[in-house]
């Protein structure tokens, strides 16, 4: 494996005993496909990889990500992709301090062969915890739901998760000290920005599928949540009128990703959104919520500041487009008319979302200002 600058020169150029499989779940079926890389017997990659994280110098595994759904051969053939949905809003959330995978755009070449452009991406797996958090490895519980709603893990036990399950299912919120409590389980900060974030993207595919949590299994630990393959947002598969707030409230699986078994078994609560819907019943913590939401849709998710990281990664992007077009058989020009589209996306998304906020928890127009341009 070689990493080769534009210029023509090597980054890195070894052998080792490195792993290689196929990746990813839906986008499996699409021809481009993505790949996971593991270095093997204690052995990692070491070298500053991902321009926004440099402080990130190690890595036991990788994604050599295709760009899943946001692809030019994704669900919908060439019509939207842009290849940056994922990490795009990823580093919107970690700019405001939020947990998120990193990404380092590639032309990727298959023993010599052109494959168009990649992302490099880190996998969200214990050597992320650790390498981004500081956490043993060895000693962390990581939770992935997967459709339709399942939780599964990652990596430790689920006892733990069950738990905080049981917990809020059984919970009286309105009660101080019971909110208290929750406090002591959750980052209640890092929760809250991860589903306002998704929120604002219009994510279709969550909160019942990619949702991952972690907690170091040491005492006073709190759950938090990683951001990650939300391909499915800025317009997508929904329109960017998309009630994502009434979306992520609901209290029913998706009947077009349950299957069968799972409705005709009566399991048709929705249990990736238990825990907002129990905290919305606190009074305290809707108030923190829409202060999150006035606070970040004015800050991180700004127009201008969305519209200007939008056209930093499409110059980081752009030398590889005309890589993709050839192997994929879409246009440049597709794709800069996607870069547009989802520009405009983050002209308009603030101020609709603004009006779900006012007509979902009755609010005054006045309490929830106008985003300024």
């Amino acid at each position: 494996m070689s990493l080769i600058r534009p210029d023509g020169s090597t980054i890195f150029d070894f052998e080792q005993d490195i792993g290689l499989r196929v990746h990813g779940g839906a986008s499996r079926w699409v021809d481009k496909k993505s790949f996971r890389l593991y270095w093997r017997g204690g052995t990692y990659l070491e070298y500053p990889l991902l321009p926004n994280k440099p402080e990130i110098t190690r890595f036991r595994r990788l994604i050599v990500r295709s760009g899943g759904n946001d692809q030019a051969t994704g669900w919908d053939g060439n019509q939207t992709w842009v290849m940056m949905r994922c990490w795009l809003q990823g580093e919107l959330w970690r700019q405001a301090g939020g947990n998120a995978s990193s990404h380092l755009p590639v032309i990727l070449l298959l023993n010599g062969e052109m494959w168009g452009m990649y992302n490099i991406r880190e996998r969200i797996d214990r050597f992320f915890l650790q390498e981004n958090f500081g956490i043993n490895p060895d000693n962390v519980d990581l939770i992935k739901y997967e459709h339709p709603g399942r939780a599964t893990v990652q990596e430790g036990t689920i006892e733990a998760w069950n738990s905080l399950n049981e917990f809020f299912k059984n919970a009286d919120l309105t009660d101080p000290e019971v909110y208290r409590q929750a406090h002591e389980l959750i980052d209640m900060q890092n929760f809250t920005d991860y589903t306002i974030m998704q929120i604002y993207a219009g994510n279709w595919d969550w909160p019942q599928n990619n949702v991952y949590a972690f907690r170091e299994r040491t005492a006073g630990s709190k759950w938090q949540w990683v951001l990650w393959d939300i391909d499915d947002a800025f317009m997508m598969r929904s329109p960017i009128n998309h009630n994502t707030l009434q979306w992520g409230t609901r209290d029913r699986a998706r009947r077009d990703l349950a299957p069968h078994w799972y409705m005709e078994a009566g399991a048709t609560t929705l249990h990736t959104t238990l825990m907002l819907r129990k905290l919305l019943e606190n009074d305290e913590y809707r108030e923190f919520f829409i202060g999150r939401a006035k606070h970040l849709l004015n800050t991180a998710l700004h127009p201008k500041h969305v519209i200007q990281e939008i056209e930093k990664g499409a110059r980081m992007m752009e030398a590889g487009v005309k890589w993709e077009t050839k192997r994929w058989g879409t246009t440049v020009e597709q794709w800069h008319n996607n870069i547009a589209r989802i520009k405009e996306f983050a002209r308009l998304r603030p101020g609709i979302l603004r009006i779900h906020f006012i007509n979902y928890f009755n609010l005054d127009e006045e309490s929830f200002p106008i985003i300024e341009e």
